[in-house]
């Protein structure tokens, strides 16, 4: 079973955090850049509040003091943006610091599993916009196999001609 460590600014840590985890480690960001865990040992909870202007950054110094431990970033206001940022900087999950006990469980299962963790708006953000770059090319190729009429026509019926 992994240890977690809770990384924040916050003096105290948020009763969801304990209730998940009563046997975390909670400590302050100021242990950035030192050695946090062995491989694979921990798993770590990075909370950014409104004083992190660069979460991706931190994710990033993270992946150098804890390598093979995953890490979620737990953000006061999740914004598809920071989603984004911080996934490809490495982290392995992203959600709201005030998701509940049971979702952070579910979270820790997620990631153990092999998974990455994003909230449902940010997933649907994605399959959206991955849906649409694969139906350019397949619409492209099949505007192609027309005759230069027959494409004139498509292209009218599909902005609205009748």
């Amino acid at each position: 079973m992994r240890k977690h460590i809770f990384l924040t600014r916050r003096d105290v840590p948020l009763p969801n955090w304990r209730e998940a985890f009563p046997a975390a480690r909670i400590q302050n960001h100021d242990v950035l850049g030192t050695k946090l865990a062995m491989p694979g040992e921990a798993m770590i909870w990075l909370h950014v509040d409104n004083h992190v202007h660069n979460p991706a950054s931190l994710v990033n110094t993270l992946r150098e003091s804890a390598p093979g431990c995953p890490l979620v970033v737990l953000t006061n206001i999740p914004r598809d943006e920071e989603g984004l940022a911080v996934l490809e900087a490495g982290a392995t999950g992203y959600a709201s610091v005030l998701a509940v006990a049971g979702l952070l469980r579910q979270i820790e299962a997620v990631i153990e599993h092999g998974g990455l963790w994003i909230g449902p708006d940010l997933m649907r953000r994605l399959l959206q916009g991955f849906a649409r770059k694969e139906a350019r090319p397949q619409a492209q190729g099949r505007l192609e196999k027309l005759t230069p009429r027959e494409r004139e026509v498509a292209l009218a019926v599909a902005a609205g001609a009748t």
